[in-house]
């Protein structure tokens, strides 16, 4: 008799378990799905170098992989300084841009149907960015803010379906970056 008591109380602990592991499952499961959308950006096949006077031209298309429309938001870019990770972050290593001239905030959403693909072309010397420390919406000319090095650079696109916006990025893409002698951040990494 107590060997039934053990194998039916093992069967609980079983059912007991399997019913968590559905109730964890299901919110990754939604928040897999919430990207809707996929972006790539394609580079010169010389890499990018952003120098006054120069071109640092890329493509950025996104795809709506969903079966429904979604509409988007940017592309936007953001950078940090290469070799730093989020948790030491400081001063000067992480920007966020914007193309428009004068660094004009503007939210206008395009709409993508089901499947349908967009593709954006920039020249990212033209980027205008605010340092991501700062709680102003104020941007400047990028070589006039950002050091000379190389930086790890993504594109982001915000994603809107059912009043629900989700921000997604693309792979991480080297930049190298010739910044004005009078940079605001100057060309090492201040500590």
């Amino acid at each position: 008799m107590r060997h039934f008591y053990y194998i039916l109380s093992c069967r609980q602990l079983v059912r007991s378990v399997g019913l968590l592991g559905i109730l964890l499952l299901i919110p990754i499961i939604t928040m897999a799905q919430a990207d809707d959308v996929t972006i790539a950006v394609r580079l010169p096949s010389d890499g990018v170098k952003i120098a006054k006077g120069g071109e640092a031209k890329v493509t950025v298309t996104v795809t709506n992989i969903s079966d429904h429309d979604v509409k988007i938001g940017g592309p936007y870019f953001s950078m940090v300084r290469e070799g730093v990770r989020e948790e030491n972050v400081k001063r000067c290593d992480l920007f966020v841009g914007r193309i428009e001239p004068g660094g004009t905030l503007s939210f206008k959403y395009i709409k993508l149907k089901s499947g349908e693909a967009r593709s954006f072309d920039y020249d990212l010397g033209k980027l205008f960015v605010k340092e991501s420390f700062s709680s102003i919406d104020w941007f400047s000319p990028l070589l006039d803010e950002v050091g000379t090095g190389r930086y790890d650079m993504d594109s982001e696109v915000y994603v809107v379906y059912k009043g629900k916006k989700t921000l997604v990025s693309s792979s991480s893409f080297k930049v190298d970056v010739e910044a004005a002698e009078n940079a605001r951040c100057g060309k090492v990494r201040p500590e």
